[in-house]
């Protein structure tokens, strides 16, 4: 085998470990999300949505704080 095989098959070797754990970690942030979507949901269904009442009461409605939300949610993920 030459010197780059050896090489290689150690970063593959020491790598994989890395990329299984931002997997199961990334599966992970998935099921969170899901049952806390699933837990909304199911409330709504059971009619418990008085926490949801007058909900956007006071908001600011107007074009530039709808894109002021938008580029702040924008900027959140700027570093992915």
């Amino acid at each position: 085998m030459s010197s780059s095989a050896v090489e290689y098959q150690l970063i593959v070797k020491y790598h994989m470990p890395l990329v299984n754990l931002f997997l199961y970690q990334l599966i992970l942030n998935h099921l969170r999300m899901n049952t806390a979507l699933s837990s909304i949901v199911l409330l709504c269904f059971l009619g418990k949505v008085q926490n949801f009442q007058n909900a956007f009461e006071d908001s600011n409605v107007s074009a530039g704080g709808i894109a002021m939300a938008f580029y702040s949610g924008q900027f959140s993920y700027s570093g992915w």
